[in-house]
């Protein structure tokens, strides 16, 4: 198992326009739980059937992934995507009037 050594926020990096977490492997999180001195992030990968209990601590610029592993594959390239959505997802609110195609050929 690779080390959990990098993460990243997202601004506004989900579907629904949240903050997400995501680390060197690929992973990505929520937040489930925000106070003044920590945030707790979960894994993204739930459903009906199943939920992945994966966990990490934020305090301050200091990540900690919790004592429960992932139970599934992680996702490759996910921090590009992410980026590249939020990048459009910009443009689009800025540029009301250009067409789709000529927001996502100049990302």
């Amino acid at each position: 198992m690779e080390p959990l050594n990098d993460f990243e926020i997202v601004r506004t990096g989900s579907q629904r326009g949240s903050a997400l977490l995501i680390d060197s492997r690929s992973y990505k999180y929520t937040i489930k739980f925000k106070g003044k001195l920590s945030t707790r992030w979960t894994c993204c990968k739930r459903s009906k059937l199943f939920t992945c209990k994966a966990t990490v601590i934020q305090t301050g610029s200091t990540f900690k992934p919790d004592t429960e592993a992932h139970t599934h594959p992680s996702l490759s390239e996910l921090l590009t995507s992410s980026n590249v959505r939020v990048e459009i997802k910009e443009k689009a609110t800025s540029h009301v009037f250009t067409s789709p195609q000529a927001i996502t050929n100049g990302v």
